[in-house]
C-alpha cells in the first residue's frame, strides 16, 4: 500500500516536472499568454489538484484501515472514482481547448469552410443527378453546416500540415490513433464510465476495448500516468512542427 502510494506520488511528480520544464522552454519563445505555453501549465494544475485528492483518498483509506472511521467504504470509493474522472476529463480539456486555438491559428478561411460544409457536400454529392434550385441549397446549406467543428477534425487537419515537420520519434498514426482511444475514453467517463460504442485501439502504450453499454474499467494509477505523459508529449511535438506563427493567445485563461 505504502509503496505504491509513494510510487504513484513519485510518477506524478516526474510528470509534473516534465510539463514544467516545457512550459518554461516554449516561454522563452512565445511568452506569456501563449497556448504553446500555457498548455503546459494547464496539465500542471490537472496534476496538482489529481494529486492532492489522491494523497487526501489514501489518508482516508489508511485512517479506516485503523479504525478511524472518517468516511464510509462506498464514500470513499466514490471519492476515489471521482478524482479519477476529473484528471481524465481535465488533461482531455487541456488539449482539447489548446488544440482548438491551434486549429484556428493554422487553418485557412478555405479549410475551415471545408470542413464545417463536408456533410453538405456528401449531401450534394449524393444529390448530384437531381435539380435543386438554389435558394433550397442555400438552406440546407445553413442548416447541415457544422457549427462546432470536432477535435478529430482539427487534429487531422493539423497532421495534414505537418506532414513533413512531424519527425523523430513521434509517428503521426500512432499519435492519431492515441488521440482517438483517449477522445472515447473522455466520452466514456462522461457517461459514467460507460461506452456507446464497440471500439477497438491498439495503441502504443496497449490495446484498449470498448464495448457498448458497458463500462470501462482499465484506467489503473499507471495508466493514468501514461495517458497524460503521451499528450504533453503529442502536444509539445506538434508545436515543435508548426510553422512559425507569431503569437497564439490562450483566451481560455480568462474564463472563470
Amino acid at each position: 500500500m505504502v509503496s505504491d502510494y509513494r510510487k504513484h506520488c513519485d510518477e506524478l511528480n516526474v510528470l509534473r516536472d516534465k510539463a514544467y520544464d516545457i512550459g518554461i522552454q516554449n516561454e522563452k519563445s512565445f511568452g506569456l499568454g501563449d497556448v504553446r505555453v500555457h498548455f503546459f501549465g494547464k496539465m500542471l494544475s490537472v496534476i496538482d489538484f489529481y494529486r492532492a485528492c489522491f494523497e487526501l483518498g489514501t489518508k482516508m483509506e489508511v485512517e479506516n484501515r485503523e479504525g478511524i472511521a472518517t468516511c464510509d467504504s462506498a464514500s470513499l470509493s466514490g471519492f476515489v472514482t471521482v478524482n479519477k474522472a476529473a484528471y481524465i476529463l481535465g488533461c482531455w480539456s487541456c488539449f482539447e481547448s489548446s488544440l482548438d486555438l491551434l486549429y484556428k491559428a493554422i487553418s485557412s478561411e478555405d479549410d475551415r469552410e471545408r470542413i464545417e460544409l463536408k456533410d453538405y457536400n456528401k449531401i450534394r454529392t449524393a444529390l448530384n443527378k437531381c435539380e435543386i434550385n438554389s435558394e433550397l441549397l442555400e438552406k440546407l446549406k445553413k442548416i447541415v453546416r457544422i457549427k462546432h467543428v470536432p477535435i478529430t477534425d482539427k487534429y487531422n487537419l493539423l497532421y495534414e500540415r505537418l506532414s513533413d515537420t512531424y519527425k523523430g520519434v513521434r509517428d503521426r498514426k500512432k499519435d492519431k490513433l492515441f488521440l482517438g482511444f483517449f477522445g472515447a475514453s473522455r466520452n466514456a467517463v462522461h457517461n459514467n464510465f460507460h461506452s456507446g460504442s464497440d471500439l477497438v485501439f491498439n495503441t502504443r502504450i496497449g490495446e484498449f476495448k470498448f464495448e457498448r453499454n458497458k463500462p470501462i474499467d482499465f484506467f489503473t494509477e499507471d495508466l493514468l500516468i501514461q495517458v497524460a505523459n503521451e499528450l504533453i508529449d503529442i502536444f509539445h511535438q506538434i508545436v515543435l512542427s508548426l510553422p512559425h506563427v507569431e503569437r497564439i493567445n490562450d483566451i481560455y485563461l480568462r474564463l472563470n
